[in-house]
């Protein structure tokens, strides 16, 4: 959808403070993005420089931030896990628990769902 400006938004230097104020804002919320935590941690990991990917059929989709992803209905061929630890659910088969560095095959299984852990789980030394 374009970008359309209201007219009363239209008057010399309002566009400009809106667009200070949005480069204020990106400042801001770019500045609050931590350091990325290794993967060996047990601290909180929130978003790291690695990515977790699931290959799919429709394209690889690509996180980096901890939680739960959810999948749209793709059919998935592979998943490698980056620096995270974690689970990727099907439709076809039990969870498929994951940590630091794994990469596997899918199989073809319908993925609904990728798990990024916050912190490394005592299963995965």
């Amino acid at each position: 959808m374009p970008l359309t400006i209201d007219a009363k938004y239209r008057k010399p230097g309002m566009l400009l403070k809106g667009f200070a104020v949005a480069a204020a804002l990106a400042t801001v919320t770019a500045g609050a993005v931590g350091t990325p935590v290794s993967a060996d941690s047990t601290s909180a990991l929130g978003c790291q420089s690695t990515y977790a990917v699931l290959h799919t059929y429709g394209g690889d989709l690509r996180w980096n931030c901890h939680g739960k992803k959810l999948v749209p209905a793709l059919i998935s061929n592979s998943f490698s896990a980056g620096g995270w630890s974690g689970a990727v659910y099907s439709t076809e088969y039990a969870p498929r628990y994951f940590c630091d560095g794994d990469s596997f095959g899918l199989g073809d299984r319908h993925v609904y769902e990728v798990y990024l852990n916050a912190t490394k789980p005592a299963r995965c030394k």
